[in-house]
């Protein structure tokens, strides 16, 4: 009987054992299966930080030439500048300089003219009559296009 008492004592224990076994095998696999995701995430993670660096090394590429660039248009602002402001300061040392006079010249009157002849106003444009401005209106097809537009007769302004 004592035999027979270690024996079931001994399967219980080895089924005990097969049942701890089998929680520990689940366990294992999860953690298999947790390690395999895990890995992926890494490598994912990874190939992430790789483009990652890609990309801020082509940023870094592009600000180099942009800021080069931007120094060339600054350098040639300031040479614009600077050019600009000699020709300020000569036109206007040219307008305290007084005009030389010469005796051989004509008569004042004669120079003012001569000076407000470009200012003239320009003769006026032909107008047209109301009649042929009404037709333009109210024609198509080959008779109107074979009078002068609007903008012709004006002389081309608008």
């Amino acid at each position: 009987m004592i035999s027979i008492g270690l024996n079931l004592l001994l399967g219980v224990m080895l089924f005990c054992g097969l049942l701890l076994g089998v929680r520990l095998e689940k366990r294992l696999r999860g953690l298999r299966d947790n390690h395999l995701d895990f890995a992926k995430a890494v490598s994912e993670l990874d190939q992430a930080a790789e483009r990652t660096e890609a990309s801020l090394a082509s940023l870094r590429a592009g600000t180099e030439t942009a800021r080069t660039d931007l120094a060339a248009r600054i350098d040639q602002a300031r040479l614009a500048c600077q050019r600009l402001e000699q020709l300020t300061a000569a036109a206007d040392k040219a307008l305290e300089r007084p005009l030389p006079l010469a005796a051989a010249e004509a008569p004042a009157a004669s120079r003012l003219a001569a000076r407000a002849a470009p200012l003239r106003p320009m003769a006026a444009p032909p107008v047209r009559s109301r009649a042929v401005v009404d037709d333009d209106l109210f024609d198509s097809g080959p008779a109107r296009e074979q009078r002068p537009s609007l903008a012709a007769l004006a002389g081309g302004r608008r």
